[in-house]
């Protein structure tokens, strides 16, 4: 139940950005502008706001 107080189901997608290494910065860019490409596949405009968690 949401706690607004209704039951309307609602779908949450998690993605995972892996190619971030521990110490330091990627070294290309690439990897991270394709994940942000995915992240706005899975959340269309009309979906609420995005969390990020690092």
């Amino acid at each position: 139940q949401a706690s607004d107080g209704t039951k309307t189901p609602r779908l949450v997608t998690q993605l995972h950005f892996t190619s971030w290494p521990d110490f330091g910065v990627p070294f290309s860019p690439i990897g991270m502008l394709k994940f942000l490409k995915k992240v706005k596949q899975v959340n269309p405009s009309y979906a609420g706001p995005i969390v990020v968690h690092c």
